[in-house]
């Protein structure tokens, strides 16, 4: 039984005055598969042990759900305090723009 990608829905709901997360996923047989609630505990214990991690993911499905859940975050108005970029993407960002001022003006830049 093949899957498609993890599917991620937010919403806020004033009755709880929180946020529901729903993790999801179609089947190829037409069904879905839903992923049931879990309760996630705590523990105090001395600074700097951390003994498991509180979630896993494989490599392939864990980017795909991240991601995921990183595009429904936004959906309902998540954004990240500080946007980064990385110093080679501004480079290639300076020297696309500067392609496409001499496309348009014609060398005369």
């Amino acid at each position: 039984m093949i899957t498609k990608d993890f599917k991620v829905h937010l919403e806020h709901d004033p009755h709880i005055n929180g946020t529901k997360l729903y993790i999801f996923r179609d089947l190829d047989d037409g069904r879905v598969e839903y992923f049931k609630p879990t309760l996630i505990e705590s523990t105090i214990q001395e600074a700097g042990l951390i003994l498991e991690p509180t979630m896993q993911f494989s490599h392939r499905l864990g980017d795909r759900f991240l991601q995921e859940l990183s595009d429904a975050l936004v959906r309902v108005g998540f954004k990240p305090d500080a946007i980064t970029v990385k110093e080679g993407e501004v480079a290639a960002m300076r020297y696309h723009l500067e392609d496409m001022r001499k496309l348009v003006f014609k060398d005369k830049v």
